[in-house]
């Protein structure tokens, strides 16, 4: 019977059978689609509801908020400082001189607390109704997040001990670290932020334009024309068949990383060494090419050289890209979610420059395309529905490319010798991560990786081989 079965199958051409599936996963998020309408409507109510009889509650979360949100915290009040925070971002910087925290307090407290720009830095996030609101911290006082610690050890040491302890529950989930190393005169400054509450630009918008009080410039990589609602979707739907497609062939990638073992260390971070800018846009401007795309190539290539068979195959990669009309005064998610599949199977560097550049072109000329879109489904449910809905299960790794300080600035009359950034990775597949960020004519890229995705060895390797793949394309 089965064998029947198989050969009748040979009859039809695959593209028949490649577009019988494509109607129906259309049909199938067509329906997703009608099904999220009632919640769409719910929403609105408890939104209004809460604006009348709430006074204590802020905005609803965003859409991208809520995709950046611990799982855990979806349903529940739950105590954060039982769970390893998951969804922080972290800059660290290395001031030439003794900063005292006092003078930190004050600064902060002058430049940005007392501008009411960023009230969300005395909110935190609370449910209510099945949705999340900010709430105001009634408690607030700013000495409990800009505080003064001891430190020895290596800067991607510090990363990882800031990234693997939790936010304290009930309280606005950020933090502002002040280490003084006096033997060699200098200050480091963590400053670490949930990712509900900000992205990294915003991040570093506050790190420059208030507390650093340097003009902090950076262009939208995604422009266009903005689409209504059911137009967005409408071109979303063969992005995400697409998607899908790819992801299922790709399902078995090493780096996916499904479970998160509470017992281990949940991050590792690593640096590679510093890189210069001005190399790397030697290398862009020789092929034609732009310095995002050589950076895609160098990583991809460092992954290529790891000369595992496991990795010869799709390799998907969250590429978020930052949003045109950033808002200036508010610390907030804008940003377009990209997937793009690198091509960690191409084993000439030249040609692996030329198809990352392609790649990137598209993400730049298709950011309306964009699978996020299709996330304001979930958004629409509540709580105790959404934290059973798989989340990010497309990508093993991500990508964030960030632009920082061109000039050098300075912080309580110290100037800033050198800036870092890393994240704690989202939930759901992603196991590896590069964090990229330029200060004047150097380039540090972090790489991070959960739980036991990979060992400590290979995360070396692929940090390592990052630099080394940038000098094989300089002899190109």
């Amino acid at each position: 019977m089965q064998y029947e079965f198989l050969q009748r199958c040979k009859k039809y051409p695959l593209a028949l059978i490649h577009n019988i599936q494509v109607c129906l996963e259309t049909v199938a998020i067509l329906f997703i689609l009608l099904l999220s309408l009632p919640f769409s409507v719910c929403r609105w109510f408890v939104i209004q509801f809460a604006y009348r009889f709430r006074n204590d509650l802020g905005k609803i979360l965003s859409h991208l908020d809520i995709v950046c949100d611990n799982e855990h915290e979806a349903s529940v009040d739950v105590d954060c400082s039982k769970h390893v925070s998951q969804n922080s971002v972290l800059f660290t910087l290395v001031l030439d001189g003794i900063l005292k925290l006092s003078d930190l307090q004050y600064n902060f407290k002058m430049n940005v607390i007392n501008t009411e720009k960023y009230t969300q830095l005395q909110q935190y996030p609370t449910n209510f109704m099945g949705y999340r609101f900010w709430k105001q911290d009634e408690s607030f006082i700013l000495e409990n997040h800009v505080v003064q610690e001891n430190f020895e050890g290596s800067l991607s040491n510090l990363h990882e001990n800031l990234l693997n302890r939790p936010f304290l529950p009930k309280r606005s989930p950020w933090e502002l670290v002040l280490i003084q190393n006096k033997e060699n005169k200098q200050t480091i400054l963590g400053f670490r932020i949930s990712h509900t509450m900000s992205d990294a630009k915003s991040a570093m918008k506050l790190l420059f334009n208030h507390l650093g009080q340097k003009p902090f410039n950076q262009e939208a990589v995604g422009k266009g024309k903005t689409l209504s609602l059911p137009f967005k979707i409408i071109k979303t739907i063969p992005t995400l068949i697409s998607l899908v497609n790819t992801a299922i062939r790709g399902r078995n990638h090493p780096w996916k990383n499904y479970n998160f073992d509470d017992n281990q260390t949940p991050y590792s971070v690593t640096f590679s060494n510093p890189l210069s800018l001005p190399d790397i846009k030697a290398i862009a401007k020789k092929n034609n090419a732009s310095g995002s795309s050589v950076i895609m190539a160098a990583i991809t290539g460092a992954i290529h050289n790891l000369q595992e068979a496991t990795l010869r195959r799709k390799t998907l990669c969250m590429y978020p890209l930052p949003k045109e009309n950033h808002p200036d005064t508010e610390m907030k998610n804008h940003f377009y979610t990209p997937v793009v599949s690198l091509p960690t199977r191409e084993s000439c560097p030249k040609k692996r420059l030329a198809e990352c550049h392609q790649r990137f072109i598209n993400l730049r000329k298709n950011h309306n395309e964009k699978l996020q879109e299709v996330v304001l489904v979930s958004v629409n449910l509540p709580g105790p529905v959404r934290k059973y809905l798989p989340k990010n299960q497309l990508a093993p790794m991500i990508i964030t490319n960030n632009v920082g300080a061109k000039e050098e600035f300075e912080i309580g009359g110290f100037p800033v010798v050198k800036l870092c950034g890393s994240f704690a990775l989202l939930e759901g597949t992603v196991g590896v991560g590069f964090f990229t960020l330029s200060y004047g004519d150097e380039l540090n890229i972090s790489v991070i990786a959960k739980g036991n995705t990979i060992s400590r060895k290979t995360l070396n390797k692929l940090a390592e081989g990052i630099g080394t793949e940038l000098e094989i394309l300089k002899g190109l």
